[in-house]
């Protein structure tokens, strides 16, 4: 017998730590960011004004995976419109249902999405990984329960696929801007004394959690001398980020999940990469540099000495998103999804008469080139 169990109020959540953690460690391509920690402190900073939709499902008479939705309202002509969608607001490249069953959570879950009172003007899963780990699970569950979805590719993160030595990777790169690369960490070497410093605690159970505050300082510190803040799921504004990671920093130390990356010139951090690991794979959610020292590009340098590191270190995934530019560092891409359903409501509609308007000036635009 299949059971949903919605929960709507946060502090409800921490009931269900054991079990969250428990599914959490048997998600296929699983993240910090669907941890238990990463979702609450995703609602600690974006939950004002929304709704909170946590599914649990069972069946059988036990719990078999979570569905970790959100609704966050979002402007339209016709007024705020309503988006029930993963927690994900563009702080990581991908997202999904927690368990080893996602095939059956997605369907049960949604089934019970369409049967209950709608307080919805769309039903989006943002950051889907359809060709990867989902392999169409979400488009055919969405159908399933009625909802009708509309499958569009919503950006590409790039990803280092770490297999082999560093040196092949290396060396496979295209020439011109892996020679600037290397040549921008060597005028630094000249020009003062230069420290890489890798802070990546193995977690509170080997007694390794320390968040070491004052290197986030000195991430923050640099990102406020950056001409931009790259992130995983592209530009974002520096509060926003920053806001959440500060929420989860700690957290993610306690779970060994935390990876901060800093790059310091005559003792003064010029660069930084900001990353959580789980599971063998990085996911890079910030980064910046000191624009008055755009021309000696430090991070690129720095990125170089992460990449060398973590091949060193056994990592298999470097999943750097969409907010890195250049051809020197990925040699896979991954196509991130949205599945949307339009709600017979104003604001729904609208968005979808938007959207579809949209898509035919593009392909208009692009027959008219």
């Amino acid at each position: 017998m299949a059971h949903v169990e919605e929960i709507r109020c946060p502090d409800d959540l921490q009931r269900h730590r054991l079990l969250w953690n428990a599914l959490h460690l048997q998600t296929r391509g699983a993240t910090f960011l669907q941890s238990l920690d990463g979702v609450a402190a995703y609602w600690r900073v974006v939950g004002t004004g929304g709704g909170l939709r946590v599914l649990v499902v069972h069946e059988g008479g036990r719990p078999i995976g979570i569905l970790p939705l959100v609704i966050v309202g979002e402007p339209t002509r016709a007024g705020r419109a309503r988006v029930l969608t993963y927690p994900h607001h563009e702080w990581g490249a991908f997202f999904g249902p927690i368990g080893p069953n996602p095939t059956a959570t997605l369907l049960l879950g949604l089934r019970s999405v369409a049967s209950s009172r709608r307080a919805w003007d769309l039903v989006e899963l943002r950051g889907v990984d359809r060709d990867g780990v989902d392999r169409g699970r979400s488009e055919r569950a969405m159908a399933a329960a009625g909802l009708r979805p509309r499958v569009e590719a919503a950006g590409q993160a790039a990803v280092i696929a770490m297999e082999g030595s560093w040196e092949d990777y290396w060396a496979a790169r295209p020439h011109e801007p892996r020679r600037e690369i290397d040549d921008s960490l060597r005028r630094m070497e000249r020009g003062g004394r230069t420290t890489f410093v890798r802070h990546r605690p193995e977690g509170r159970a080997h007694g390794e959690d320390d968040p070491r505050w004052d290197l986030f300082e000195d991430c923050a510190e640099v990102a406020g001398r950056s001409e931009g803040v790259a992130a995983a799921g592209g530009a974002l504004r520096r509060r926003s980020i920053e806001r959440f990671l500060r929420e989860a920093h700690a957290a993610a130390a306690a779970a060994g999940a935390l990876d901060m990356n800093l790059l310091y010139l005559g003792g003064r951090a010029v660069a930084f990469s900001y990353h959580y690991c789980w599971a063998g794979g990085i996911q890079r959610l910030w980064g910046g540099c000191d624009r008055r020292l755009a021309d000696l590009r430090p991070d690129g340098a720095l990125l170089r000495l992460v990449v060398e590191d973590s091949f060193s270190r056994g990592d298999r995934r470097f999943d750097l998103g969409g907010g890195v530019a250049g051809a020197a560092w990925p040699n896979a891409r991954a196509t991130r999804y949205r599945l949307t359903h339009f709600a017979p409501s104003p604001a729904g509609l609208v968005l979808r008469i938007g959207r579809a308007w949209r898509r035919t000036r593009l392909v208009g635009g692009c027959r008219g080139e």
